[in-house]
Parts: C-alpha cells; structure tokens; sequence
C-alpha cells in the first residue's frame, strides 16, 4: 500500500473519502514505483484487476495493488 498528497483532489464533503472504480484509476496520477532489490515479481493473476484506491478529502490518494513475490 502506499499514499501521496494530490492537493488538486481535496474535496470538501460529508463523507470521509472516496472509492474509485477501477476503469477511473488509471485518470489520477501516480508516482514511480519500484521495489529495491527486487529481481522477480509478477502482477497477481486474478479474474478482475486487483487494485484499490480511495481518494480522503484532504487530497491524500491510498493505493494498493496487489503484486506476488517469486523466489
């Protein structure tokens, strides 16, 4: 999981965040990642992408995708 500020995503409004559905996911922007000494990785195989994202209102964007670790 990982998080970052997105100012330009702060919203003001009764509720405490939002869920963004997957097929607007790839519309926000989001960093680089990489995994340091990493030298095999694969993406999870999965009927539907496994991916989540909720937007707070301050503009903090919580992300998390789901990747598997091979020895």
């Amino acid at each position: 999981m990982m998080w970052w500020l997105d100012s330009r995503l702060a919203f003001n409004a009764s509720y405490s965040h939002l869920e963004l559905d997957i097929k607007y996911q790839d519309s926000v922007w989001q960093p680089d990642i990489f995994f340091e000494n990493e030298k095999i990785a694969h993406v999870h195989a999965v009927t539907s992408p496994n991916k989540l994202m909720h937007i707070l209102r301050n503009g903090t964007v919580v992300y998390s995708i789901r990747y598997v670790h091979v020895d």
